[in-house]
């Protein structure tokens, strides 16, 4: 069964933040000893907001936001569309999105993955054009036909970057109803349009927006109905009522469990479909879907197939408390506790050899009631590596048996070598380490990542960028800065397909590999910097209304991907590419891609068949330093 529009983009979005986490694991939870000592420099972003006549754009906003819309940094262009953020942390391949907001203006991105912050350096992101993008004005009726005055209209765009997974472009914008029902959005650029209707004691009600690159739209009226609230509990697996617990259902309706456990959800109808959400510190997350009848509500655990439970007339929420993996933390000669500093905690598989390759991690909350007496939280039967840090001593590592239940994990003893002239690390680790240079000189400042190419997705979940099917972006495992040309990098865990890439201002990135890396290996590599090349063409019979809204996109098997707006008479151009062989296509973000299978009933195999990104790709050979002209480019019109 096909989900409904506002059920993709829910699983979408929760989806998301579990994909992009993972590839912010080991930049953010290494060990210390693991990371840089001393933090890298700060850098700036710098551009020119223009609009489609290359015009400057005055008083733009630009902004960077985190997880939950929170705002990383703002600024104002000038009077020339000009503008610089920062000075910024330092970041290699930014994980959030640029956005810049403009009056009278749709909000336009810089997509994350696409731009780093260089230390001591300024990153020139070049002409960022904005569009007028596309009104809407539409008015609220219930059934009756009565207006409905003061409701909230949250107004959406998002895009795909999965087959049917979407992320939003920035935070909802929102507007209310007037005396008589009526509103208009704010200008909307291109993309999965949609509103978000809710009055009170009304059914919420999503609303899909026509394809329209640009210009003002009038919708049809939209009826809201009396809705049908959700009542539920949430309890222990005692039965005992926990208060506080946050259900999001949707995630377009919330609601707090009372001190009786007891929670309402409203705005939906007598036969919902959606998914909930139930979350509390120090329990286990809950994540389901459901459905709702005449019978009651019937779930089940997302991820898990049959394991249907119900129907209910009132949702059951029980909530399990994580397990705790526990232990002590002793210094190696003495016997004595040893504070802790950090606990990161993995999944791990073991080769046929014995040696276990880590994958799955996260710096872990832990609690520490004294020197070197840890519980650190777990949510999953498994069997766990943990990695322990504290100031003065090499990390230590310990593995837990496997568990088949969430039960506590106890004994765990953790001896810790004190750091000292002749004392040799506990853990063996890999490194790679060397020297960058462009013409024989060091590259003064920049950004080494160490990169891997990700798997391929089924037909159905194919990676997209402006609506066209590419290969995946890179995994990164480990970035470093580099200093007077010099950069180390702390390998995760020991592989053969690993690549190298050298990034620094006004050069293009060079990426040697794949590099292969054993267990405990310190690798010595150094980068020389080679010419970067061009790929430059037009595209042909644009379609009508799309003329100045299109996209090439490029794309490598090795994870190089970059795009590039079409200008206006149709010609485009690839700059600061690395060699390698290429894919090209051109599309936007409300294209829809007919290599993704759509409709109400996806065929089975499409979840079984691995996508091709390079199927009606033009292919290009780029050498090192070659500019490939005359290249050309249609959007397929099916």
């Amino acid at each position: 069964m096909r989900q409904s529009p506002r059920e993709l983009r829910c699983r979408g979005k929760v989806r998301r933040k579990a994909f992009r986490a993972s590839l912010l694991i080991w930049a953010m939870f290494l060990p210390a000893a693991a990371r840089c000592e001393e933090p890298p420099a700060k850098g700036t972003l710098s551009g020119r907001i223009v609009d489609a006549q290359g015009m400057p754009v005055a008083a733009a906003r630009i902004w960077i936001g985190g997880w939950d819309d929170k705002l990383l940094a703002e600024c104002v262009g000038d009077a020339d569309g000009r503008f610089r953020l920062g000075p910024l942390e330092a970041v290699y391949r930014h994980d959030f999105d640029l956005y810049v907001e403009a009056d009278g203006f749709a909000r336009q991105y810089a997509p994350s993955g696409t731009y780093s912050i260089f230390p001591n350096a300024d990153c020139d992101l070049g002409a960022i054009r904005v569009d007028r993008g596309c009104s809407f004005t539409g008015q609220v009726l219930d059934r009756g036909g009565t207006p409905v005055a003061d409701a909230d209209v949250e107004c959406s765009v998002d895009r795909c970057y999965l087959g049917h997974t979407v992320s939003p472009i920035g935070p909802p914008q929102l507007i209310k109803t007037d005396a008589v029902g009526r509103f208009r959005t704010p200008p909307l650029g291109i993309g999965e349009r949609g509103l978000i209707v809710r009055a009170p004691h009304r059914q919420i009600k999503y609303v899909e927006l026509p394809d329209a690159a640009s210009g003002e739209r009038i919708l049809p009226p939209i009826v809201v109905d009396q809705d049908t609230p959700i009542l539920g509990t949430v309890t222990d697996s005692q039965g005992s009522p926990i208060a506080g617990a946050e259900v999001r259902a949707d995630p377009v309706a919330r609601s707090i469990s009372d001190k009786e456990g007891q929670f309402v959800l409203s705005g939906f109808g007598p036969s919902p479909s959606f998914q909930l959400q139930a979350s509390k510190d120090g329990y286990v997350f809950i994540n389901w879907k459901v459905k709702g009848d005449s019978d009651g509500f019937r779930w089940r655990d997302i991820g898990r197939v049959g394991n249907e439970r119900g129907p209910a007339k009132r949702l059951a929420v029980v909530m399990v408390r994580e397990a705790w993996i526990e232990g002590t933390a002793v210094d190696e000669a003495t016997g004595q506790p040893v504070r802790l500093d950090r606990v990161v905690l993995c999944f791990f598989e073991r080769k046929p050899g014995g040696e276990a390759v880590l994958n799955g991690c996260r710096s872990s909350r832990f609690e520490q009631a004294q020197d070197g007496s840890f519980r650190v939280p777990y949510w999953t039967p498994d069997e766990y590596h943990l990695t322990f840090s504290a100031a003065g001593y090499h990390d230590a590592e310990a593995f837990t048996p496997k568990v088949g239940t969430l039960a506590p994990v106890e004994g765990i003893r953790v001896k810790m070598r004190k750091k000292q002239a002749g004392s040799v690390p506990s853990l063996r680790r890999q490194t790679i380490s060397g020297m960058v240079t462009d013409r024989g000189r060091p590259v003064e400042t920049g950004w080494v990542g160490l990169w891997s190419a990700r798997a391929p997705q089924d037909v159905a979940n194919a990676y997209v960028m402006r609506g066209r099917t590419v290969a995946g972006d890179p995994v990164i495992h480990a970035r470093a800065p580099l200093r007077d040309g010099k950069y180390s990098l702390t390998v995760p865990f020991q592989d053969e397909g690993f690549y190298l890439v050298a990034e620094s201002p006004g050069l293009g990135p060079t990426q040697i590999g794949p590099i292969g890396v054993t267990l405990g290996e310190e690798k010595s590599l150094d980068i020389a910097c080679v010419e970067s090349g061009a790929i430059q063409g037009t595209v042909k019979d644009r379609p009508a209304g799309w003329e100045d809204d299109l996209w090439v996109v490029a794309f490598t098997d090795a994870g190089v991907r970059v795009e590039r707006r079409v200008a206006r008479d149709g010609s485009f151009n690839l700059p600061n590419l690395p060699p390698g062989r290429y894919g090209l296509k051109v599309g936007h973000d409300a294209y829809l891609d007919s290599d993704v299978p759509r409709g109400a009933d996806i065929p089975p195999e499409a979840w079984k068949t691995v996508a091709d990104p390079w199927k009606r790709a033009v292919v290009v050979d780029l050498a090192a330093g070659q500019e490939c002209e005359g290249i050309e480019l249609t959007l397929p019109q099916d």
